[in-house]
C-alpha cells in the first residue's frame, strides 16, 4: 500500500520476529521451496528454475533494498549492517 497510496499511513520498519534474523524471509522461504522441489524431484528443469530464482531474487532484493534505504534512511542502513539478507547466522 505505501507504493500505491504514499503518505496515507504511518510507515515503520519492522525488525522483530523473523525479521530480526533475516531481512527478506519471503525470499528465504521461496529458496527453501525451490531447493526442496529440486532435491525431491531431481529434475534438471527444477534445478534450472532454482538457479533462475536465485538470480532474479538477487536482483529483486537489490531493488527492494534501494527503495527501503530511500524510505527509511539511516534506520534501514543500521538494520542492513546488523541482520543478514536471506541466510540467517547459525550463531549469535
Amino acid at each position: 500500500m505505501p507504493e500505491v497510496l504514499p503518505n496515507q499511513r504511518e510507515q515503520r520498519l519492522v525488525t522483530t520476529g523473523i525479521r530480526s534474523r533475516v531481512r527478506h524471509p519471503v525470499y528465504l522461504g521461496h529458496l527453501c521451496e525451490m531447493v526442496a522441489w529440486s532435491l525431491g524431484s531431481g529434475l534438471v528443469v527444477c534445478w534450472s528454475l532454482t538457479a533462475f530464482a536465485v538470480i532474479t531474487g538477487a536482483v529483486m532484493i537489490r531493488m527492494e533494498e534501494a527503495e527501503l534505504e530511500k524510505r527509511f534512511g539511516t534506520e534501514y542502513s543500521r538494520y542492513q549492517r546488523s541482520v543478514p539478507a536471506v541466510l540467517p547466522r547459525m550463531h549469535q
